[in-house]
């Protein structure tokens, strides 16, 4: 059993954040997404979880999670590295 489950994330496209209900068609027509969530999209990423909460101080802290989640664990499965810190910088 291992400690946690471990789930791919996709960030959020613009199409998801200007549409949040469902769609009548798959294919819709282009439209213009507010100044407000393009920045908050430019600045926290399309993650869910730093995008909604809207905070620097998380987002950065998320996203220096994910960097070493990715190099410690998903890249120690791949590869065969001695010195993970040096990969990491």
């Amino acid at each position: 059993m291992g400690r946690y489950l471990l789930y791919r994330m996709h960030p959020l496209s613009v199409g998801e954040i200007l549409r949040t209900d469902v769609p009548p068609r798959e294919i819709q027509a282009p439209a213009e997404i507010a100044a407000s969530e393009w920045n908050a999209l430019w600045e926290h990423g399309g993650f869910p979880e730093p995008f909604y909460r809207r905070d620097t101080r998380f987002t950065r802290r998320w996203r220096s999670l994910r960097q070493e989640q990715l190099s410690r664990e998903d890249l120690r499965d791949v590869a065969r590295v001695a010195d993970l810190g040096t990969m990491e910088t």
